[in-house]
């Protein structure tokens, strides 16, 4: 019992005695705070390559929309040919859905485009989804690769056009009557013979804005 009664003692003391002791703190607060540093660097440069990779991921996700927008009956392929010129594989795009998209400032962007029959359809939103690789925060994250997924929406825009050809015109029903008047401001009622007097005038429209 003495022995034990001596031992904790002692090692009482001793603890006091290393309380009080204040050599190598400085070695070792900066052994802390360089190891500290370290770590901040290594999560800053994964942090800028997974937002390089999202920007690239997100540019190449609004091309694709864009191409496959542009010629709705071949959608799909063409968002795919797109993701993969850009050295994304094609299992990288998710998904290709065709639907119509209202330009409405009231509407929530989010709620703006609504999955449509192809027949139906205005506007492509393509999803991708590719992988980051990290050099450092996998052993944060337990993991080697930071998941990507972007999405991106594009819509077709309705043109007017006409042809002029040996004293024929081509009206597009109207709608070039409304497109033109709406650049030049006012209200427009051409018929076809209009039009093929603007040719022969050949009016610069722009001059004449």
């Amino acid at each position: 019992y003495r022995n034990n009664l001596l031992s904790t003692i002692n090692m009482m003391q001793m603890l006091k005695e290393f309380r009080k002791d204040q050599r190598g703190n400085i070695a070792i607060l900066s052994a802390v705070f360089v190891s500290m540093g370290f770590g901040f660097a290594a999560l800053g440069v994964d942090l800028g390559k997974v937002f390089t990779d999202r920007r690239k991921t997100q540019s190449t996700a609004d091309l694709a929309a864009v191409v496959a927008a542009a010629d709705l009956q071949n959608a799909a392929a063409a968002a795919r040919a797109t993701v993969q010129r850009n050295n994304y594989p094609a299992s990288a795009l998710v998904s290709v859905e065709q639907g119509i998209y209202t330009a409405n400032a009231m509407v929530a962007p989010a709620a703006r485009f609504a999955p449509a029959t192809p027949a139906n359809a205005n506007a492509v939103r393509v999803t991708l989804r590719t992988q980051s690789k990290l050099a450092f925060g996998k052993f944060v994250t337990g993991q080697d690769y930071f998941d990507i997924r972007t999405q991106a929406t594009a819509t077709t825009t309705a043109v007017a056009s006409f042809a002029i050809g040996s004293r024929l015109v081509s009206l597009n029903a109207g709608l070039l009557n409304a497109i033109l008047g709406g650049m030049l401001g006012t209200t427009l009622s051409l018929s076809a013979m209009d039009y093929q007097a603007l040719a022969d005038a050949r009016v610069d429209a722009f001059d004449f804005m």
